[in-house]
């Protein structure tokens, strides 16, 4: 089992808080700037700021492509956002036979905006510890190259340094500036949107979703046990061609 880690730092001075915790909370909007998802939906919910989620990405051939079961918690204080997860074994999505069923510890989004939420001007904190199941540096420079967001598709480890060399000089600025796109471009979408549901904002919204039915988590173990396999044999000549391919689809 490979696991790592991944933590990134970044101002952002063109976005609010409030813009940047919107675009990453909206399922909706997320299926327009976040090219590589097939597919990502609400399960159920805990409470209000509690629910559980799937969410499956495509990747490079001849890597499998990868799907996720989250618990997501959320919290806006004003001052400071989060958003937190880890992945759990629901019985409604079981693996399935095409995907490689991925394993996010932690994962987190610590969003400090610099005045007032609403205002322009704000730093990203984001953190996970993973197990994405094989994939080393072909899934990680591609994913991290086109998008940004839930979980455990940042990760490093015990990684050669001419991966994290990569990652410092061109990954960590490409999720920025992708990011701050989406941001910009999400109020005149949702304004023509359903511009009034926000669940992660209007607590009674919540009701859209099914309460978790606690006999339908099971033991991660299983899922542990299900999602065998080893794809990390993979050279950097191999990981450039790959990655060349990935820029050429992205901004």
């Amino acid at each position: 089992m490979f696991v790592g880690g991944f933590q990134l730092k970044a101002h952002l001075d063109k976005i609010s808080a409030t813009m940047l915790y919107d675009t990453l909370h909206d399922s909706k909007y997320r299926k327009l700037w976040d090219r590589n998802m097939i597919e990502g939906y609400e399960i159920c919910c805990l409470n209000p700021n509690n629910d559980i989620s799937y969410y499956s990405i495509s990747t490079p051939s001849p890597l499998k492509n990868r799907d996720f079961v989250l618990l997501r918690s959320w919290l806006d204080i004003g001052r400071e956002i989060f958003i937190i997860n880890h992945s759990v074994n629901h019985a409604s999505v079981p693996t399935k036979k095409n995907f490689v069923r991925g394993l996010s510890f932690i994962t987190g989004y610590y969003i400090v905006p610099d005045g007032k939420p609403e205002e322009k001007g704000c730093t990203l904190n984001y953190v996970t510890q993973s197990d994405p199941k094989g994939i080393r540096f072909v899934y990680l420079v591609i994913k991290l190259l086109q998008i940004l967001d839930k979980p455990s598709y940042l990760f490093l480890g015990k990684l050669p340094t001419w991966v994290v060399n990569k990652l410092s000089k061109f990954v960590a600025p490409k999720i920025v500036k992708r990011l701050t796109k989406a941001a910009l471009a999400y109020p005149k979408w949702k304004a023509e949107h359903e511009p009034h549901f926000k669940p992660w904002h209007n607590p009674e919204q919540m009701s859209y979703l099914p309460k978790l039915n606690l006999s339908d988590i099971g033991s991660i173990n299983d899922t542990l046990k299900a999602s065998g396999v080893d794809e990390s044999n993979v050279a950097e000549s191999d990981a450039e061609k790959v990655s060349q391919n990935g820029d050429e689809e992205s901004d």
